[in-house]
Order: C-alpha cells, then sequence, then structure tokens
C-alpha cells in the first residue's frame, strides 16, 4: 500500500504531456535570453583578457629588419645595405606595471562572473514573474467567467420573477448593470490574459499567440523561503561581490597608475646580421650582445602625484559604493527591486556612472518626460534592461475644456510625431496627471509597443484619479495592444 500510494504521489508531480513546468520555463528563458548570452560573452572576454595580462611575465622576442637602396652611386660603395636585428628580452621590474595589469585582468574577470551571475538571477526573476503572473491572469479570467455565468442565471430567474410580478423594474435594471459590469471584467481579464500569454512567449523566444498550459498554478502551495542573516545574504549575493572586487580593482588600478614613474630593469640578448660600413664588397658579418637596461625617472612636472590622487580618488568612490550597498541591501530582500526615480533630467553619463556599479533598477516616469517636453523613447531604449517600474500619465493638451473632453477620434488632429514639439500641443507649461485618452496615439505607441516587443514584466504605474480615467487609459492601452498585434 506504501509503494502504491508513492507511485501515486510520484505521479502527480510530474507534469502532464504537453504542460510547461516552471523548471521548464526557466530553462527555455534562460537558453533564449540575449542578456544572458551578452553576460556569458563579456565573461569569455575578461577570461581572455586575463591570459593576455599574464604574458606580460613572460620573455619576448623581438625582429626587426630593414633594406635601404640609395639612387646615386657612390665609388667602391654598394647601393644597398641591409640589417637584421633579433632581440629576446626579459622584464626583470617593471614599476609593478605587469603585475597591476593582470591584478587588474584578474579581478575585471571575477566582475565579469558576478555580472552574470546577476544577470542570470535577474532572467530567473523574470521567468518567475511571467510564469505566476499567467497562471494568476489565467484563474482570474476563469473565476471571471464562472461570476459572468453565475450573474447570467441570477438574471433568468430575476426575469422570470419580474414576469410574474413578484420583483419591481428597479431589481431587473439593477442586475442588468451587474452584468454589463462582470462582462467588462471579463473582458479586460481576457485582455490582459493575452497581454501576459504574450510575455511569457515572447520571453522564452516563441510564438507571442502560442497557447500554454501550465503544470503549476497560482494555488498551489510553495515552501516559504527559510529567512537568512543579512550578512549571511550579503555574502551570496554576486551584486555585493562585483562591487567589492571593483575596490580591489581601483586598489591596483594605483599601482599601475605609479608604475610609469617607478625604476624599470630589464635583461636580453640580442643579433645583428648587416653588411660591413661602408657596405664596399657586399661582405656581411653576424654579431651578438647582452644588455642591462635600467631606466630611472627623475622628474615629470608632478605627473605622478596627479595620476595616483585621481586614481585615488577611484578607488575612494568605490569603496563608497560598496559600503552604501551594504548598508541599503541590509534593508532589502533584492535591490533589484529599488527603481531609482527622476534621474530625467540628468545627463545619461550621470547615470552611466552612477549605476554602473549598482543593482538598482530605474523608475521611468513618463508622463513627467512628456510633460518636460522631451521624448521617452530614446530613454526607454537605453534602459529598458533595468526599468522595473513605468509611471504613465497623459497631459491635458491646450484648447478648450470641451476640446479636450470630446473623444480621441474626434479632438483635433494632433500635430506630427516628427517634430516632437510637444509645446506646440500642450502649451508652454501642461498639466499633468490626466487620462491617456488626451494623449495622441503615437506617443503612446511610441512608449507601450517597445514594452510588448522585449516582453516587459515589470510594473506599469497608471497614474489616474477617477473611475472614468482608469477606463479611458485603459482603452488607450488595448487600442494600442491592438495596433502593436497588426503590426507585428
Amino acid at each position: 500500500m506504501k509503494i502504491t500510494v508513492s507511485i501515486i504521489a510520484l505521479w502527480l508531480c510530474v507534469p502532464a504531456l504537453g504542460q510547461t513546468s516552471l523548471a521548464d520555463y526557466r530553462a527555455a528563458v534562460a537558453d533564449y535570453s540575449w542578456q544572458l548570452k551578452i553576460a556569458a560573452s563579456k565573461s569569455d572576454a575578461a577570461a581572455e583578457t586575463a591570459g593576455q595580462a599574464r604574458t606580460g611575465y613572460l620573455p619576448r622576442l623581438a625582429m626587426d629588419g630593414s633594406f635601404t637602396a640609395t639612387v646615386r652611386h657612390f665609388d667602391g660603395v654598394e647601393r644597398w645595405t641591409f640589417s637584421l636585428l633579433p632581440q629576446l628580452v626579459q622584464t626583470v621590474y617593471g614599476g609593478g606595471a605587469v603585475r597591476a595589469a593582470a591584478r587588474q585582468a584578474e579581478l575585471d574577470y571575477g566582475i565579469a562572473l558576478c555580472d552574470e551571475e546577476f544577470s542570470r538571477l535577474d532572467v530567473r526573476y523574470a521567468a518567475d514573474y511571467a510564469y505566476w503572473n499567467l497562471s494568476a491572469v489565467e484563474l482570474y479570467a476563469a473565476s471571471m467567467r464562472q461570476y459572468v455565468a453565475i450573474i447570467r442565471s441570477l438574471k433568468e430567474v430575476v426575469d422570470r420573477r419580474f414576469s410574474e410580478g413578484y420583483i419591481a423594474k428597479g431589481d431587473v435594471l439593477m442586475i442588468d448593470a451587474r452584468l454589463s459590469e462582470a462582462e467588462y471584467s471579463l473582458v479586460s481579464a481576457e485582455q490582459s490574459y493575452e497581454v501576459a500569454l504574450h510575455n511569457f512567449n515572447i520571453l522564452r523566444g516563441t510564438d507571442a499567440a502560442l497557447g500554454v498550459q501550465l503544470a503549476q498554478g497560482i494555488r498551489d502551495s510553495l515552501p516559504m523561503p527559510g529567512r537568512v542573516v543579512a550578512a549571511e545574504a550579503l555574502e551570496r549575493r554576486p551584486d555585493y561581490a562585483a562591487a567589492r572586487l571593483r575596490s580591489e580593482q581601483a586598489e591596483a588600478g594605483i599601482r599601475a597608475v605609479r608604475a610609469p614613474f617607478n625604476p624599470q630593469l630589464s635583461v636580453g640578448v640580442g643579433g645583428m646580421w648587416q653588411p660591413y660600413y661602408p657596405n664596399s664588397t657586399g661582405a656581411t658579418y653576424v654579431d651578438g650582445s647582452a644588455f642591462v637596461k635600467l631606466s630611472v625617472p627623475i622628474f615629470h612636472w608632478g605627473e605622478r602625484r596627479r595620476a595616483v590622487g585621481a586614481a585615488r580618488a577611484v578607488q575612494q568612490q568605490q569603496e563608497w559604493t560598496a559600503e552604501a550597498l551594504r548598508e541599503i541591501a541590509a534593508c532589502l530582500p533584492a535591490p533589484e527591486r529599488l527603481a531609482v526615480e527622476n534621474l530625467e533630467t540628468y545627463a545619461p553619463s550621470f547615470w552611466d556612472r552612477w549605476l554602473a556599479g549598482t543593482p538598482y533598477s530605474r523608475c521611468l516616469d513618463v508622463g513627467h518626460i512628456w510633460k518636460d517636453g522631451g521624448d521617452p523613447a530614446p530613454v526607454l531604449a537605453a534602459w529598458l534592461p533595468r526599468v522595473r517600474v513605468i509611471h504613465l500619465h497623459g497631459l491635458e493638451p491646450r484648447g478648450s475644456e470641451a476640446d479636450a473632453a470630446k473623444p480621441q477620434g474626434q479632438q483635433r488632429a494632433p500635430e506630427k510625431l516628427a517634430e516632437r514639439n510637444l509645446s506646440r500641443l500642450f502649451g508652454p507649461r501642461p498639466r499633468d496627471h490626466k487620462s491617456l485618452r488626451l494623449m495622441p496615439p503615437e506617443f503612446v505607441d511610441d512608449v507601450m509597443h517597445p514594452l510588448w516587443k522585449t516582453g516587459f514584466s515589470g510594473v506599469l504605474n497608471l497614474e489616474v484619479f477617477s473611475v472614468e480615467d482608469f477606463t479611458a487609459s485603459h482603452a488607450v492601452l488595448m487600442h494600442s495592444w491592438e495596433r502593436y498585434a497588426a503590426s507585428s
């Protein structure tokens, strides 16, 4: 009996034929992910660079040669001459440059491995989110279908009771309103399922409309993760390990900057094959030599001091970054879920410098970019892999309130999007946080289409202030989805 029960339990754990388990989906997403491919190629490049840096410890063999032929002929001197100078040189002490370069390359390889691991965790998070989100939306749509069926059955009862004269007309109107509301919610749920299915398939590189059966559901009981001490969790995180390695790399950079200003010592042997001078007979000779070369820099107008100062500043910056990451990470289960907002007014060089050594995500406020007269498309294209939250709201165009309140199809035709002059559309100081219905469809498509194309799995924060704003903005998003589906 125990054996039978065990076999049945094992059978229940195996996904049915044609079903997609979470583990299989994770593997498919990881295999398709361009983010992981790029991260792996960076690790391979860093490994080759580290191997290249270690060759600085080995002797170098070089061959110099020349051939010269003169136009004018001197009495007793041949028109031609040549030289062939092979040389084998071993650097004994290069001021620490070779060691510093090799150490920097090794640390860079370690950083690349940490970044690859972080990308792997990021892709896994996106896969888990897409899987469970699809399961949740599917369950919600099924629940809404049951709810609509219940309301329809109830409506039949109400209509029959009204025809028999037992209830008032108001009860009939109430159940009709409930049915209309339920049917609208069902349509929204089914559309949400299509979007979730699209994101699910895009993330693993299959047809966006391909149907899928999930082997696990949102209702499945999952083991709760055990609590890990903050210090122990910090050591497991690849982003913090990369930050520490960057600090060590900056320290090696200080030694690398000092190296050219330290004494240089090298030894070597060389040979020489060339004609006698002057080349009167064409006879040649071979000679050899051994040498020791010592170079001692004396004065460079403070170049060493300034170079070391700049390298120390970089090291201090990396140490501060690691310390800040350590302090913030102690309060967060996942630092990539911390999204930094309001960076639109800063230059991209600031974003790159400040966010390069951090795992933090971006919160992109599309509505505010529109408000400031900017174009969110290039910002979104540059930062989409790290965008977790998108704030989306419309602006109130200039013109009368009556004109703004008209449906989108009845408004005045917007000016061409190519002009990108939002002030001409909305005025010099537009009012924000309005319905998306007030925005030209092209503006909305510029933001939403890249999200659907890349399978965006973050949070889309639709800022509204009334039920009417929500329904209108939701309809705009659905129309944008229809245009995207028709064009793809």
